[in-house]
């Protein structure tokens, strides 16, 4: 733990002798959740000779206050908690209590600060009363490039201590020429220059120096940024720059990379370099992108990373932030101040790109609050302190709103965080055959989770921290229920078809929309809502995960819609992956329909289904309408199951 100091001025009226000769400026020590004095116990007493009595043989007394009745007693430090429980037993009247440590509330001299309302929302600043980090861990920013002069970011410059500058020679034998601060993956030189800009607003979101009476202060502002250049200067990142990058940053001593880049595209190379990454020891943020819709977008959406949503200064969701099962947790997202290209500063920064660094920040003030974190324990640790947003559907955000003050106080090891509840938030399949259940949620690796079959039989269960692996013998299971202890997350039924998924991320763009998952499994009267756009027609996107077969599919989908005076036309269209890489490729017309007000039950057929389905299993079909839906009209779709 760092070491803190504490200042104070005291009158000598009534102040012990031996005061002096007990120096403050030692490390505290953690009790009860609290920084304390590790000899101190504050006691009220009679007068001083009582004071004197308490203190038994081994202490001695530091002060007494004959204006208020309370003394300062010396322990050793082992018998300090003991002496507390025995006061408090014995004589309760002395009410004994630990000498515990306060801060002086920080507030930066940088002079944007009065506007960084997004470092407030977060409680940067209290965070900082506990910690201002240390210049240990390093950030690797992999973005357009950094302007690694700027005048708030070049004290916090990574330095590669193995390298000569400029002299054309490889000195630290890693493969890469002159990487003073880090390097150019994008033109392939040392040079790791910031021309968009992009990037330089993220390093100083992440660690821009404080207290310096410059700018901006980053989340992190003593730990150092290693500017990895795989972006272009137009903002196009291509697969081999950002591959080269990770495996770069995870070789070379990063603690966290901060990504601020997504598209839909599945690259197993660059999943293999992110899970590479997190082998070292390092923790991959991600942005999870500006689209307004929960399909899954990449990095964001692999294992082993964070991803980050984004909120306003009211901490809602802002419309255009991604979101779904797969978005982990949110951070500011709008009007931010941080550090330009152009050695100035930016008062407008945003997007998930914006939140990303914030949390990359947050996790390198943890680390260097508590070097010995590993990268999973500060993932948890903010996950779990982050504050809960409003579980509802569709999902945003599955852990919260960041919380910096209770991250660092769990770091530190001030706080217990309470895990978030458990949660399912979709699962496919259940059938016939001889297979397993794949289940997405979160808090899924608590020791009472459990799965039994209709016959009460436990089945076996997997569990990750979000996601469980079911095993089951189909012929033997017809219903799964998943419990955590007594509670009951999910019940599964296979139905009579060998195979069935629900999808289970839904979305639509500037209109309302309730449900999700559950209700979409089930014909039970419970539906997903979706409103009309401003321009007249419903469109509702859903995810379909975790498909594992080229056999020919069958679409269930019942539906009807409210508020009609007349019949619409539907169509459902499924994305062909065949035709390029999310949104660049095409939407196929698998079904249409005249629709009115009335429930009806459609059967689509889906013979060859392998061109609509990604490398992850990932299916995304669309329902959308003619544009004459009258204002207040909805579709209401009480099932959708994909079967074989």
């Amino acid at each position: 733990m760092t070491s803190l100091y504490l200042m104070v001025a005291l009158s000598s009226v009534g102040q012990s002798s031996g005061w002096a000769s007990v120096p403050l400026s030692v490390a505290p020590v953690v009790r009860d959740g609290l920084l304390t004095h590790p000899n101190h116990l504050i006691v009220k007493a009679r007068n001083e000779k009582d004071a004197a009595r308490l203190v038994g043989r081994s202490g001695r007394l530091v002060a007494y206050y004959p204006q208020i009745g309370y003394a300062v007693l010396w322990l050793p430090s082992g018998d300090v908690e003991g002496m507390k429980d025995r006061l408090a037993a014995a004589r309760p009247d002395t009410q004994p209590g630990f000498d515990s440590l306060k801060r002086v509330a920080y507030t930066p001299n940088d002079p944007m600060w009065p506007d960084m309302w997004h470092s407030r929302l977060i409680k940067a600043d209290k965070a900082w009363d506990l910690s201002l980090g240390s210049a240990g861990p390093v950030v690797a920013i992999m973005d357009t490039g950094v302007k690694t002069d700027h005048e708030d970011l070049a004290a916090n410059m990574w330095v590669n201590t193995d390298e000569v500058a400029g002299n054309g020679i490889d000195d630290d034998a890693n493969g890469y020429i002159d990487d003073l601060h880090g390097f150019d993956f994008a033109l392939g030189d040392s040079v790791p220059d910031d021309v968009n800009g992009h990037g330089t607003a993220c390093a100083g979101l992440a660690a821009a120096i404080q207290d310096n009476a410059l700018g901006t202060t980053g989340v992190a502002p003593r730990a150092r940024i290693m500017a990895v250049k795989s972006g272009l200067d137009n903002g196009y990142f291509y697969d081999s720059a950002n591959i080269a990058g990770y495996l770069y940053a995870a070789d070379n001593g990063a603690d966290i990379i901060s990504c601020s880049f997504y598209s839909d595209r599945v690259v197993p190379a660059e999943e293999a370099a992110l899970d590479y990454a997190w082998s070292k020891g390092v923790l991959p943020v991600v942005a999870a992108g500006n689209d307004a819709t929960s399909i899954p977008y990449y990095p964001g959406a692999y294992r082993n990373v964070l991803s980050v949503g984004a909120i306003d200064q009211n901490a809602n969701k802002i419309w255009w932030s991604n979101f779904g099962s797969w978005v982990k947790v949110a951070s500011p997202g709008t009007a931010l101040r941080s550090t330009s290209a152009n050695g100035a500063y930016t008062t407008g920064f945003g997007g998930t790109s914006g939140a990303c660094p914030q949390v990359a920040g947050l996790a390198a003030l943890m680390k260097g609050a508590n070097p010995g974190l590993t990268n999973l324990q500060i993932r948890t640790m903010i996950e779990d302190s982050a504050t809960s947003y409003p579980v509802a559907n569709p999902l945003f955000a599955s852990y919260g709103i960041i919380d910096c003050e209770s991250a660092v106080k769990v770091a530190l090891g001030l706080l217990t965080p309470t895990p978030k509840p458990s949660a399912v938030f979709w699962a496919n399949p259940i059938g016939r055959e001889n297979r397993f259940v794949v289940v997405r949620g979160r808090g899924l690796d608590h020791p009472s989770i459990t799965a039994q079959n209709q016959l009460g039989q436990h089945l076996q269960v997997t569990k990750a921290r979000d996601s469980l692996e079911i095993r089951y013998f189909g012929a033997q299971t017809t219903t799964i229920t998943i419990r955590d202890g007594s509670t009951v997350l999910l019940t599964l039924n296979n139905g009579t078809a060998s195979r069935s998924w629900t999808p289970g991320d839904w979305a639509t763009t500037l209109a309302p929309l309730t449900g999700g998952y559950r209700e979409a499994l089930a014909q039970d009267g419970n539906s997903v809502v979706a409103g009309r756009r401003s321009n007249g027609e419903i469109r509702l996107d859903c995810v379909v995960n975790a498909i594992n077969t080229p056999r020919a599919l069958q679409v269930f989908y019942r539906r009807r819609f409210t508020g009609l005076t007349a019949n619409t036309n539907e169509r459902v269209l499924a994305y062909d992956w065949s035709s390029g890489s999310f949104p660049y490729g095409n939407w196929v017309e698998v079904h249409r329909a005249s629709m009115g007000t009335n429930w009806a039950n459609a059967r689509i057929q889906i013979s060859d289904p392998t061109r609509f389905i990604d490398v992850t299993g990932n299916m995304y079909l669309r329902i959308i309408t003619d544009t004459d839906i009258p204002t207040g009209g909805t579709l209401e779709i009480d099932r959708l199951n994909l079967t074989h």
